[in-house]
C-alpha cells in the first residue's frame, strides 16, 4: 500500500513513448522504450550582408568643406590636436531636420595612438539641435553602431570615402 501511495504522490507523469521488444542473448524478449525526441537543428549563422560600398556617382555630388567647430578647444580635448580636418554632409538621419556629417581629423602620433585619420559621424556641423552626437567610424565594423537603412549607409560610406580622399588618406580607385 505504501508503494502505491509513493507512486501516486510523485506527481511525475510517465513520458509518452513507443514500446517495442528486443531479443536478449538468452532469447527472452525485454521491452525497449524509445522516447519521442526531436533533435533541434543547430543555430545556423545567417550570412553576413555584403560590405557597404561607396557610390562614386554620389561622391561626385559631395564636397569637402572646412570643419570649423564652435568650440575648437573642446574638439582638441576630446579627440586630440588635429593638424587637418574636413567635413562632408551625409544628409538627414532618422529624425526629420536632423542633419548628419562625416568629420575626418588627421592627427599626429601621441602617447596613445599612431598618426592617422579618425573619422566620425556627427550632428555637430549641422543646425543647432538639443544634443550633439559623435559616433566614431572604425575599421572593423564601421557602421555597426549606426541603425540606418542600407541605402542611407551607402550615402554615409560615400561621404566617409570622400572625406578620406580629401585628406589624402585613401587613394582614388
Amino acid at each position: 500500500m505504501s508503494a502505491l501511495l509513493l507512486t501516486s504522490c510523485s506527481g511525475q507523469a510517465a513520458p509518452e513513448s513507443e514500446s517495442s521488444t528486443s531479443p536478449t542473448p538468452d532469447g527472452t524478449k525485454t521491452p525497449t522504450v524509445v522516447l519521442d525526441y526531436v533533435e533541434e537543428p543547430e543555430d545556423e549563422e545567417e550570412p553576413s550582408p555584403p560590405p557597404i560600398e561607396p557610390d562614386r556617382s554620389l561622391m561626385k555630388k559631395m564636397s569637402c568643406d572646412a570643419f570649423e567647430p564652435e568650440a575648437p578647444e573642446e574638439i582638441n580635448f576630446r579627440f586630440g590636436n588635429y593638424t587637418r580636418s574636413t567635413q562632408v554632409k551625409v544628409g538627414e538621419g532618422l529624425i526629420p531636420g536632423e542633419e548628419w556629417w562625416i568629420v575626418a581629423f588627421e592627427l599626429p602620433a601621441d602617447d596613445s595612438r599612431d598618426a592617422g585619420v579618425r573619422s566620425f559621424l556627427t550632428t555637430e556641423p549641422g543646425p543647432p539641435i538639443p544634443y550633439v552626437s559623435w559616433i566614431e567610424i572604425g575599421d572593423d565594423d564601421p557602421w555597426g553602431p549606426v541603425e540606418w537603412s542600407r541605402k542611407k549607409l551607402v550615402v554615409a560610406e560615400s561621404a566617409l570615402t570622400k572625406a578620406h580622399e580629401c585628406l589624402g588618406a585613401k587613394p582614388e580607385e
